[in-house]
């Protein structure tokens, strides 16, 4: 783990084999901060949006935030972060896949974009119809 600190993890109950499909779940968090060089004046906020496929665990929300709290402390940048956090719910999860995604607004009112994800999409099975005319399955998004 990049950070130290042990996730409160629930048990799946919902078994994705029998549905078909995996599901997705979302967290959103509106102030993100790191400190690059931990000095007062150097504290990076930003909005934080996760997103991942569970496999065999949950991950409880407020473990989740508490362990996201620890960066504030931390000497590094958004992008270590987004990178850390990825590799740390990643190992401690195994979820099907997850991503990251942090937007941080600049003084110029630019907005910086970072964008992480680990696992892989092609493993999200869709609901699929057979279509008559051409005897194929087709995916359909849900």
């Amino acid at each position: 783990m990049n950070v130290d600190h042990d996730f409160v993890v629930i048990p799946n109950a919902i078994k994705q084999q029998a549905r078909m499909r995996a599901y997705e779940i979302a967290f959103d968090i509106p102030a993100f901060r790191t400190n690059e060089h931990l000095h007062p004046t150097e504290v990076n906020v930003a909005r934080l949006k996760f997103r991942y496929h569970p496999r065999k665990q949950l991950v409880e929300f407020f473990s989740f935030q508490t362990y996201l709290g620890k960066y504030a402390k931390l000497a590094m940048t958004l992008e270590q972060a987004c990178w850390s956090i990825i590799d740390d719910f990643f190992e401690a999860l195994e979820p099907i896949q997850c991503e990251l995604i942090v937007q941080n607004e600049l003084s110029d009112c630019a907005t910086a974009t970072i964008r992480a994800s680990r696992g892989w999409t092609d493993a999200i099975h869709l609901p699929t119809v057979t279509s008559s005319a051409l005897g194929k399955k087709i995916a359909m998004p849900t």
